[in-house]
């Protein structure tokens, strides 16, 4: 069997380094600037990005998009990432701030204390003592017993044959069983690095028990799970509750200390659908912490709420997507002309990311084992980052457009997509290209990105943590029509580079396969990368043993509320 360090690499390869923070180990302090410890009792109060509605089903088997903020905080995960070592609790290699991946190198075993990858299958070993939590704040759903491998197994199988995204494990997972109490055999019909991370860290990999699934899973008063909270109520178009798992495993370690978990009375999730809305809670303190608040509101929040804290980063980059399929744009000389007579600085500026740097595509900017800095790139390559309309109309007329051209833009409503779409027709009517812009509902235009069906060119966005598979998801021909590669966009050459590295087990070999990939991907334009778009949560520092991570897992803060408590008099002493 291969050591956990090497199975942790099969995952997916390493960037550490890109994430090294300055900042030592940060001590609590009280109102009067004495170091405290854990408080328990209280109410946190949080936001995330996706509680603007009602949650849909929480079936596990539906897999609902916006049912899963509120399920994390019953149901786990087999691996989290272990902020109290490498977080700022620990040695403060990563902030902690991925979104859609997660450093393997970071992470530790959660509902499995170990596992062994090998190309034919992956042995998970399930943590003995985690024990299901059968009664919730409404009712008894089942008896409270040991999670044990045939609970795991069960799981992945339903996960594979009754979900829809289960889809993507056919041609990977050969079969699932229990070879005994605590292990599990996952048998592969083809190795694949993404396999452990869509069915033990990604939001919807949160395992629930067979008897509620029996009991009826639809229902929200029937989850329970082995997570540090419970359901207590759902109020609709109001909020959802949650209060502490009795009988939780896991242990916060504090200055060397072992507390139990969670240290909050009650957690809430209020439901807000007005921007206006949710930022006035955040500033009143009726809300402790907010995920994303949108970027307009960030300059009201810092003059209106003093004392609070924020954490900003950047986790995606938004695109021009030129259609591969439509002439001209599938001709490079032609994109590389449109991508120098665009100005990338007026976009990130328009998109409060001026301080990102503009070469944010392909290859991720924070990850020094696969970003090039753009003045280490080829010349051919540098010159695309140049704005230069002179240059830009020179380039259209060699490529047989000495008369300009006109290209269709289609948009969804909304004043983000207006306004990128007139400064985007404004820059190229320097260089003579005619923008004609379209609006259609979002759900059309997503309907005609996914299908890599629109004319000329649209707005997109896509993740950028995770090196690998951003560009296999992105750039690669098996991809053309799925939620990510909608332009069309094909090379035999860099699906060479993204195969072998897909299949690889050395880290530093995946890193430069990505590096050469990324260079064919610059050099011919597969899109015009506008801007890293940059994100913003807010906290107040009564919110305790919070160092503004944005998550553990996939997706959202609330596994770290199990972690924070609410200094009370800090908050009372602010005014609150």
């Amino acid at each position: 069997m291969q050591s956990r360090k090497v199975c942790i690499m099969i995952l997916t390869f390493m960037f550490v380094a890109g994430f090294i923070l300055a900042e030592g180990k940060p001590e609590q302090e009280s109102a009067a600037g004495a170091k405290v410890g854990p408080q328990y009792g209280g109410t946190i109060t949080y936001f995330n990005s996706r509680f603007t509605g009602d949650p849909p089903s929480p079936d596990p088997t539906l897999s609902q998009f916006n049912s899963l903020p509120f399920l994390l905080h019953i149901q786990e995960p087999l691996f989290l990432g272990d902020m109290e070592k490498y977080g700022p609790r620990g040695s403060g290699v990563s902030k902690f701030q991925y979104r859609g991946y997660l450093n393997p190198d970071l992470i530790r075993g959660n509902l499995v204390d170990n596992w062994e990858v090998t190309y034919e299958k992956i042995t998970l070993h399930v943590r003995p003592g985690i024990y299901w939590q059968g009664t919730n704040m409404v009712k008894k759903v089942m008896e409270n017993r040991e999670l044990v491998a045939e609970d795991i197994a069960f799981d992945i199988l339903e996960f594979w044959k009754e979900c829809p995204w289960g889809a993507r494990f056919n041609g990977i997972l050969k079969d699932v069983y229990a070879k005994d109490k605590y292990t599990v055999i996952v048998e592969l019909e083809t190795y694949s690095r993404l396999a452990l991370y869509y069915f033990g860290l990604e939001d919807r990999s949160m395992y629930a028990p067979p008897e509620m699934k029996a009991a009826g899973a639809g229902k929200w008063e029937n989850q329970v799970g082995t997570g540090p909270w419970v359901f207590e109520e759902y109020e609709v178009g109001s909020h959802m509750s949650f209060r502490p798992n009795d009988i939780y495993w896991a242990k916060a370690t504090i200055d060397g200390k072992q507390y139990k978990m969670p240290f909050a009375d009650r957690i809430v999730c209020p439901i807000i659908p007005d921007e206006a809305t949710q930022v006035a809670a955040l500033r009143t303190g009726r809300i402790d912490l907010h995920q994303r608040p949108p970027a307009p509101q960030w300059d009201i929040i810092d003059k209106t709420a003093p004392g609070i804290k924020y954490a900003s980063y950047s986790v995606s980059v938004y695109m021009v997507e030129p259609q591969m399929t439509w002439a001209p744009l599938d001709n490079v000389a032609v994109r590389r002309a449109l991508m120098v007579g665009t100005d990338l600085r007026a976009f990130a500026i328009l998109q409060y990311s001026e301080d990102t740097p503009i070469d944010v595509w392909p290859n991720y900017y924070l990850d020094p084992t696969v970003y090039v800095p753009l003045k280490d790139r080829p010349q051919d390559i540098q010159i695309l980052y140049k704005y230069d309309t002179a240059l830009a109309k020179k380039m259209l007329a060699d490529a047989g457009y000495p008369n300009g051209l006109e290209i269709p833009l289609t948009i969804q409503p909304g004043a983000q997509y207006q306004d990128m779409s007139s400064l985007l027709q404004d820059q190229w009517a320097k260089i003579g290209v005619k923008v004609n812009i379209s609006t259609v509902d979002a759900t059309t235009l997503s309907k005609m990105q996914y299908s890599a069906n629109y004319p000329g060119i649209a707005f997109s966005g896509t993740e950028m943590c995770d090196p690998l598979n951003t560009l296999l998801s992105q750039c690669h021909t098996k991809s053309i029509g799925t939620w990510s590669n909608r332009n069309s966009y094909s090379n035999p050459k860099v699906d060479e580079l993204l195969d072998k590295a897909a299949a690889s087990l050395d880290p530093v070999e995946v890193a430069n396969l990505c590096k050469q990939a990324g260079e064919i991907i610059d050099r011919e334009v597969e899109c015009i990368p506008l801007y890293g778009e940059v994100w913003r949560h807010y906290w107040w520092p009564w919110l305790q043993n919070y160092y503004g991570e944005l998550t553990i897992g996939d997706e959202g803060p609330g596994q770290l509320m199990a972690y924070t408590w609410v200094d009370q008099d800090l908050k009372k002493s602010m005014g609150f």
